[in-house]
């Protein structure tokens, strides 16, 4: 029994940290990519982070690009346990949890300068995270070790009902900026290469209180069933604890222009990040949120692919490829306390995208791609835990660019993702399935000097 009301102590330190880390960078950069994913061969100022050596092909002079989204996305975890029925509130083996996050402004700049042959480019936006994700009821990492302490008494043939009061709000938000420059070789052929910046802030809020065993605060009833030496153990757990963190990486860009043709690539080198604590309140027992420690938290390096082609002068195709380096980036695992959780990793994620545009008339294009999302989390998602999984996914966008002028351009776009249902089971008696429901839309507005 010391060991199970120890784990309860300790499961809000083993589920929260992972919150900060996880296998997804957002490539949604733009409102173009709402409306067509498939942006690494596009030739327009978004290309300050989709295609940077392809601003070499923009008329001289200075190009902005302005964009706003809001985003809506559930995590929902459902956890496979028998004990769970001994819950006050709950008579099934089986619960559904789910944390909400509303990001209602992602913004991004793109600014770019082309002279002659030779261009500079600066992008900023929100590289990872953007909002804010709240567990009102908290996870089953949480309530199942509550569970499993009142099984014990059952099965020893004492009923007992538990009841928790459990919570979780998690903020996160990773700023990048790139500043680039490079050269157009030629009228085919163009080359940049620059460095990106990135800010990584997090913060948690959590709790666990108000422990109760058939309605008698958890402490009381274990002095009275002849457990008291553990009763301090089953007192309430908080956490108030922020992390912050800055690092580096160098960016490299191509692009070959031909005639109804246009490849591009880049590849971003892993950024080495390490998020700090600045912990105000640590009841849970576990050193990895101390004051001042460090977490390992690396952005994987990525190689993305594009190739462009107009059919004919209104209708044009692209597609792309997405590879991240995932299992070279160093994440915090809160088992090991040590950055070593990209090893539980079966893969590397790749992605693939496509995507068609079409100019209805000189002032109007409507547009839409796919992108599909592929993780390995391991043979049985070991990587996957409550609050840090990732799930394999197929998304969707449309949109359309207005013409305002002919040096002004209106982007309007919808992003909606369907997601894989995964499950990892732990044990013969303990599953949790792993779901999220994503949906974007942004306006955006490109204008020419």
């Amino acid at each position: 029994m010391k060991k199970t009301i120890i784990t309860i102590a300790a499961s809000i330190a083993a589920a929260v940290p992972a919150f900060a880390g996880g296998l997804v960078t957002n490539t949604n950069q733009s409102v173009a990519f709402f409306r067509m994913p498939a942006q690494e061969a596009v030739i327009s100022v978004d290309g300050a982070y989709f295609n940077p050596a392809g601003i070499g092909f923009l008329n001289d002079g200075i190009h902005l690009g302005l964009n706003w989204e809001a985003a809506w996305q559930t995590r929902q975890t459902t956890t496979n346990y028998a004990p769970l029925m001994f819950g006050a509130d709950n008579s099934s083996a089986s619960k559904l949890y789910k944390g909400e996050a509303f990001a209602p402004c992602v913004p991004s700049l793109d600014i770019a300068f082309v002279r002659g042959r030779w261009f500079v480019a600066d992008h900023f936006g929100v590289l990872g995270g953007g909002g804010k994700a709240s567990y009102a009821d908290g996870l089953g990492a949480f309530e199942s070790q509550v569970a499993q302490l009142a099984a014990m008494f059952n099965q020893a043939g004492v009923p007992v009902k538990y009841g928790v009061d459990m919570n979780l709000e998690g903020t996160q938000y990773f700023f990048a900026n790139q500043i680039l420059g490079g050269y157009r070789i030629n009228d085919h052929f163009s080359v940049a290469a620059g460095l990106r910046l990135t800010y990584g802030k997090a913060g948690y809020n959590a709790s666990i209180s108000g422990i109760q065993i058939n309605g008698l605060p958890a402490a009381a009833f274990l002095n009275a069933a002849g457990f008291g030496q553990y009763a301090p153990m089953a007192a309430d757990r908080a956490l108030d604890c922020t992390q912050s963190g800055l690092g580096a990486a160098p960016i490299v860009s191509a692009d070959f222009k031909a005639g109804n043709w246009n490849l591009a690539a880049r590849y971003e080198f892993k950024t080495k990040l390490a998020l700090k604590n600045s912990t105000a309140t640590n009841t849970s027992g576990m050193g990895q949120f101390d004051d001042g420690k460090s977490l390992d938290n690396d952005i994987p390096a990525l190689l993305a692919a594009g190739i462009g082609y107009t059919a004919f002068s209104k209708l044009h195709l692209y597609g792309s490829c997405h590879y991240y380096f995932d299992k070279g980036a160093k994440t915090y695992n809160s088992a090991t306390d040590r950055g070593d959780r990209q090893d539980l990793l079966g893969a590397n994620t790749i992605e693939y995208l496509a995507g068609v545009e079409y100019d209805i008339c000189n002032w109007l294009t409507i547009s839409c791609g796919a992108q599909r999302t592929a993780h390995n989390t391991g043979s049985g998602h070991e990587y996957n835990s409550d609050l840090s999984f990732a799930v394999s996914s197929t998304s969707f966008g449309a949109g359309a660019k207005v013409s305002i002028s002919p040096a002004m351009d209106l982007n309007l776009g919808y992003f909606h993702t369907l997601f894989d249902r995964e499950t990892k089971v732990e044990s013969e008696i303990l599953s949790t399935e792993y779901f999220k429901t994503s949906k974007a839309l942004g306006v955006g507005l490109s204008i020419a000097f």
